[in-house]
């Protein structure tokens, strides 16, 4: 498998996991952080949203902004810009607060 293809369906394992409910293991943001600290970008994305609302502070939006550039990053690095753009766009539709981000 070549990392291009690798990237993408680690993406789109990512996207469907992220978006058909709630994952099976509750991520804290510790383990957010370990992740980020990992340069695990996909898993890192696939739970963020295990932290509720209430609980998203200025960690958590830095763990967001850190992750997806991370991810976009590693796609276009694969040699693919669509599919970086595309992986872009996903992820504002998903977390509308990385418009806000001036890295992102």
């Amino acid at each position: 498998m070549t990392i291009k293809t690798t990237v993408f369906a680690t993406l789109a394992l990512v996207l469907a996991m992220s978006s058909g409910g709630q994952a099976e293991t509750t991520y804290s943001m510790e383990d957010l952080k370990a992740l980020v600290d990992q340069e695990n970008w996909a898993e890192t994305i696939e739970h963020l949203q295990d932290i509720p609302p209430a609980q998203r502070k200025k960690d958590w939006n830095l763990y967001l902004e850190k992750s997806s550039l991370g991810l976009v990053n590693s796609v276009a690095e694969a040699g693919d810009p669509y599919n970086a753009w595309q992986t872009a766009e996903g992820l504002i539709v998903r977390y509308p607060m990385l418009k806000m981000s001036r890295p992102y």
